[in-house]
């Protein structure tokens, strides 16, 4: 391949994987993020007690982790494309 479609790969793929991040940076979740049940409670003594910790929505928790895997697919295409153009230059 020659240096110029060897470049030319290398700064679409920058692109796109910019643009996996980006989208996922700027997606909002539109739906309950924690569960209702979380809270603080008086025991019988008057005491402030910890019903359960602050726990998710499994909804959320699915969103999260698609988001997460989408930005490390974009981040890797990202690295894949500036390491291409850095190939480039020595072809």
């Amino acid at each position: 391949m020659t240096q110029e479609i060897l470049s030319s790969i290398g700064l679409l793929l920058d692109l796109v994987g910019a643009i996996m991040i980006g989208f996922e940076v700027l997606k909002k979740y539109s739906g309950e993020k924690y569960q209702q049940a979380a809270g603080l409670g008086i025991d019988e003594n008057g005491y402030i007690q910890n019903q359960s910790d602050v726990q998710p929505t499994a909804d959320f928790a699915k969103w999260e982790k698609e988001r997460e895997f989408y930005m490390k697919v974009g981040l890797f295409i990202l690295a894949t494309g500036f390491i291409i153009q850095i190939v480039a230059n020595w072809v």
